[in-house]
C-alpha cells in the first residue's frame, strides 16, 4: 500500500514486493516501478496519507530544529580551544587589542591579554595584536556563517508542508553547516 506526498514521494504503508514499510521511493528510484505495479494493481488510487496531528508536526520541527542547532553549536566550539569561557578570554583579548592599536601600539603599556599571548607565542607584542585582530576577524566570519545556515535551515522546516520529511531537510543544512 502506497501513498504519494505533496512532493511526490511515494511512501510505502505496508510491505510490498522488495519495499518496506515506512521506506520513501522517489519517481527518480529504481523501485518506482513496484509503486507503479501496485498503483496499476489498485485501480491507480493512492492509499490516503496517514495523518500526522498537529503535536505531532510540531514535535517533529521542533526536533529538526534542535538537530540543526546542536549542529551549530558543534561547528563553533569546534573552532575554539576547549574548556569553559575561553570564547570570553577570546573576546577579551580582541577588545585589548583592537585598543591598543588605536592608542598607537605603545610598547611601554602593553594590555596583559596582548603580553600573554607574544610571550606564548614568541611574537612581539604588534605581532602578538595583529594575530588576535586576525583570528577574531576569522571567528567572526565563521559565526555569521554558521548563523545564516542555522537560521535558514530553521525557516525551511518552519515553511514545510506537515507531510513533509523534515530530517531530511535538516540534514542538508546540519551538512552545510559541517562544511563551514
Amino acid at each position: 500500500m502506497f501513498a504519494l506526498k505533496s512532493d511526490g514521494v511515494a511512501v510505502c504503508l505496508q510491505d510490498y514486493r522488495d519495499i518496506k514499510a515506512g521506506a520513501q521511493v522517489p519517481k527518480i528510484n529504481e523501485l518506482w516501478g513496484q509503486v507503479e505495479e501496485w498503483l496499476d494493481n489498485n485501480g491507480g488510487e493512492w492509499a490516503d496519507m496517514p495523518g500526522r496531528t498537529s503535536d505531532d508536526v510540531k514535535q517533529l520541527k521542533t526536533k529538526a530544529k534542535t538537530a540543526i542547532d546542536v549542529a551549530a553549536g558543534e561547528a563553533r566550539a569546534s573552532f575554539v580551544s576547549a574548556g569553559q569561557l575561553v570564547e570570553e578570554e577570546y573576546r577579551l583579548a580582541h577588545r585589548a587589542a583592537a585598543a591598543w592599536i588605536e592608542a598607537g601600539r605603545n610598547s611601554s603599556s602593553v594590555p596583559k591579554e596582548i603580553q600573554d599571548w607574544a610571550d606564548a607565542s614568541g611574537m612581539t607584542a604588534s605581532e602578538a595584536a595583529d594575530d588576535i585582530i586576525e583570528t577574531a576577524s576569522g571567528w567572526d566570519m565563521v559565526l555569521r556563517s554558521i548563523r545564516g545556515i542555522r537560521l535558514a535551515g530553521k525557516a525551511a522546516i518552519n515553511s514545510m508542508p506537515d507531510d513533509a520529511d523534515f530530517d531530511t531537510e535538516a540534514e542538508i543544512y546540519i551538512q552545510q553547516i559541517k562544511a563551514v
